[in-house]
């Protein structure tokens, strides 16, 4: 009898120790981000937000393409993050300069509404030379 109380204890813990945020539901896809211009030292791209999002913000911000990807939580807190207000179907666009020639970068963005981050969407670029 105490076996079968170890080997569903040992069980349980197998299982709960295999479950991870990858099998917590789906979050939402607010944003999309689409290439613009691309100059040596300068990117510009739009951004555009689904039907289905409502009101919320958007936050974006650049990066090496060699860095790990950020989470929404390391993008919102990020002083150097740009973030604007959007609305569902909302379209704009955004930039970034001083940016080296030649180099290889992610632009990762998302868009919380009513309080819910949805994913993380990436646009990866690479300037042009000079």
């Amino acid at each position: 009898m105490k076996r079968i109380l170890y080997l569903s204890f040992a069980l349980l813990a197998l299982f709960v120790s295999s479950c991870s945020e990858e099998d917590a539901a789906e979050k939402p896809s607010f944003l999309t981000l689409e290439e613009r211009i691309i100059q040596p030292t300068l990117v510009s791209f739009n951004i555009r937000v689904n039907e289905a999002a409502g009101e919320g913000m958007v936050y974006f911000n650049i990066y090496d393409s060699a860095d790990p990807a950020p989470t929404a939580n390391n993008l919102k807190g990020n002083r150097t993050t740009q973030s604007l207000a959007m609305k569902s179907g909302g379209f704009t666009f955004g930039n970034f300069q001083g940016l080296t020639p030649s180099t290889s970068y992610v632009i990762y963005g998302f868009m919380e509404s009513d309080g819910v981050a949805g994913d993380v969407v990436s646009l990866k670029i690479t300037t042009k030379e000079e």
